[in-house]
C-alpha cells in the first residue's frame, strides 16, 4: 500500500506544477507591456480629437507597475504652451485600455495656483 501512495503522489505534484508553470506563463503573456511609442501616439490621438494640435502642448510618458487591481499603467503630464505653468495628468492603463484626465497639477509659487479656472480641464 505505502508504494502505491508514493507512485501516485509523484505525478499528482508533478501535474500541480506543470499547472502552475502554464498558468504563470499565460499570465505573464497576456499582462505584455505595451511600448511607450504606442502609449504617446495614442495620447497624441486623444488630444487631437479634443481638438488640440502637437505644437500646443509638451507631452510626457512614464511606465508604472501598479501593485492593485488595476494593473500597470502609464503616467501621462501634459504642458500646454498657453498655460505653461500648469501640468495635466493623465493616465493609460493596462487593463482599461482608456486615456482619462486624472488631475491637475499647479506649480507652486504662480498665480495659477490661486485661479481654479484651468483652461485644459476635462469633467
Amino acid at each position: 500500500m505505502e508504494i502505491l501512495k508514493k507512485r501516485f503522489i509523484l505525478p499528482v505534484i508533478i501535474f500541480t506544477i506543470s499547472i502552475l508553470v502554464i498558468f504563470c506563463a499565460l499570465s505573464l503573456k497576456e499582462s505584455k507591456v505595451e511600448p511607450v511609442d504606442s502609449v504617446k501616439l495614442k495620447v497624441v490621438t486623444y488630444l487631437t480629437e479634443k481638438g488640440y494640435k502637437e505644437e500646443e502642448y509638451k507631452l510626457k510618458v512614464e511606465f508604472h507597475i501598479m501593485r492593485n487591481s488595476f494593473g500597470s499603467q502609464y503616467s501621462i503630464n501634459v504642458t500646454f504652451n498657453d498655460e505653461p505653468n500648469v501640468i495635466y495628468n493623465y493616465k493609460y492603463g493596462s487593463t482599461l485600455k482608456d486615456i482619462a484626465q486624472m488631475g491637475i497639477s499647479p506649480m507652486k509659487n504662480t498665480k495659477d495656483t490661486n485661479n481654479k479656472n484651468f483652461k485644459h480641464a476635462e469633467t
